[in-house]
């Protein structure tokens, strides 16, 4: 009979951790984040996301092992990067558990709140866009402060 290789699991801590960052700055860039990031642990890989017509960004900040992205999270949830928002920095959810997320929450009747009328949304929007101030073009600044 063939011999089976043992099966090697990795501790949860050794685990590459995947994390969102939300509520960025439109000027920030992929070296800036990684330069924050790589702060807390080691950087592998970096993604920022933008939306047409969005004042702000997202990005996927993928990290060497676990311990190192909690650290992250504990150290950069709220901090502000050159712009007058906090970030949000939290562990990256799959789609299956955003889903299953969602159904968990819609099955609760009595939390739903009422949905609001889109066109009265869509006013605010705007009359809020017209009141922003161009975008600062500068490198974000980064204000807090790293505990390690």
């Amino acid at each position: 009979l063939p011999m089976k290789r043992p099966l090697q699991v990795l501790p949860a801590y050794e685990k590459p951790a995947k994390l969102f960052v939300g509520t960025l700055p439109q000027n920030v860039t992929v070296q800036h984040l990684t330069k924050l990031f790589t702060e807390y642990g080691v950087v592998t890989d970096c993604y920022i996301m933008q939306g047409r017509g969005c004042d702000t960004k997202c990005a996927f900040i993928r990290m060497e092992n676990q311990e190192e992205a909690d650290n992250a999270i504990a150290n950069l949830h709220g901090a502000v990067l050159g712009g007058t928002r906090p970030i949000t920095v939290r562990h990256a959810e799959s789609g299956k558990e955003r889903k299953e997320k969602k159904a968990t929450e819609g099955n609760n009747d009595e939390t739903q709140q009422p949905k609001q009328d889109k066109t009265k949304t869509k006013n605010k929007k705007k009359s809020n866009k017209a009141k922003q101030s161009k975008p600062d073009t500068t490198q974000p600044t980064i204000e807090h402060t790293p505990t390690t």
